[in-house]
């Protein structure tokens, strides 16, 4: 006989037989059964608006029922907005109805996405504006700390201690404005600082041969300046240190 059940196909329709349940079984309460469920009623509402419209209404609804801005749109409120509609179950809708509302949906989160970056930007200008007010106040804050240097949790401490609400961007650019401006800063005293170095060289000199040092030690150095109550960067100070050493021993 052609028919051969060891045909992986013949199994297969075999068990496929088997598994469909009998109006016996079904009767009987052996088998539960569940029938295919019929589309849901729409309402006439939903039948006839855009997802444009739809999403314009979800707007004003969520304006009305949820007036306090700190109150984000959530899944939930929309299923809420589909309720008042007089839609009160979404399982089982027919396909256009499931798209228009998915549409909607995604047109009103677009929406919220472009209102959200408009705001953004209107805050970020506001803040551009005020940003050369918040470096000059950074500048003292990190004076004020002994900082010579500065990082973004610096500015983010800073702003914290003034209960400044900033964006992310604008910290950004306050602590590059703020490395900017000490880099400058520091360039300038080392250029200042070796346009001097050789008049301090001369008076290191006179100060260790006044007390009988013959070779300077940077503790030495350290004392000097601290007579003169002069402080000087690190550079600097090995500069110094190292060119007064060399005249000592020139004897110059």
């Amino acid at each position: 006989m052609w028919l051969d059940e060891n045909c992986m196909v013949v199994n297969f329709l075999q068990k496929i037989q088997t598994a469909i349940p009998s109006e016996e079984d079904i009767e009987s309460g052996q088998i539960e059964y569940y029938p295919e469920i019929s589309p849901r009623e729409v309402p006439d509402y939903l039948k006839t608006i855009s997802p444009q419209d739809l999403a314009s209404e979800y707007v004003t609804f969520i304006q009305t029922e949820f007036p306090d801005p700190e109150i984000q749109p959530s899944y939930n409120m929309f299923d809420l907005f589909l309720r008042s509609k007089g839609l009160d179950e979404r399982f089982g809708l027919p396909f256009e109805i499931e798209m228009k509302i998915s549409k909607a949906r995604a047109l009103f989160s677009m929406e919220q996405e472009k209102e959200r970056e408009q705001e953004r930007q209107t805050r970020m200008e506001l803040e551009r504006a005020e940003l050369p007010s918040y470096v000059d106040r950074f500048g003292d804050w990190l004076f004020e700390r002994g900082l010579d240097k500065a990082r973004l949790v610096d500015v983010r401490r800073f702003t914290s201690e003034y209960e400044l609400d900033l964006l992310a961007d604008t910290e950004r650019d306050i602590l590059e404005k703020m490395q900017l401006r000490l880099e400058n800063q520091y360039l300038e005293r080392i250029k200042q600082e070796r346009e001097e170095l050789s008049s301090l060289v001369d008076q290191c000199i006179d100060w260790a041969r006044a007390i009988g040092l013959s070779r300077l030690t940077k503790a030495d150095c350290d004392t000097f300046l601290m007579d003169l109550d002069l402080e000087i960067l690190k550079e600097t100070k090995n500069s110094l240190y190292s060119l007064s050493n060399t005249r000592l021993k020139s004897k110059k």
